[in-house]
């Protein structure tokens, strides 16, 4: 059942990629046709919006892994006060995951 689903994931994900990979050929030969100042505007800014794509990626994954660390380190502190039961939460939710991965439901 396992090995249905990766390779029904496979074959989508193959789809997926072969269209990325046909519109970009199809984009560079447009690109391929224009005229050589004209290309490099278009680089250019493709350039320009991968950078600024990236560095919304790096923002958003720094802000991401703050929340991360504040949030820990405040369960850290909770659970040294005797706050929380850590160990407890932490045998519960592996418990119900076992018994939902026997019983089939996750597989």
């Amino acid at each position: 059942m396992l090995f249905n689903i990766f390779s029904t994931g496979m074959t989508y994900t193959a789809s997926v990629i072969d269209d990325a990979l046909g519109f970009v050929d199809s984009g560079l030969s447009w690109i391929n046709s224009l005229a050589t100042w004209l290309q490099l505007v278009v680089f250019a800014v493709v350039v320009i919006l991968v950078l600024v794509g990236l560095f919304t990626i790096l923002k958003k994954a720094i802000k991401a892994i703050l929340v991360i660390a504040v949030l820990g380190a405040v369960v850290y502190v909770l659970d040294m006060q005797g706050i929380i039961d850590l160990q407890g939460i932490i045998e519960s939710v592996t418990s119900l995951f076992g018994a939902l991965v026997l019983k089939g439901t996750l597989i």
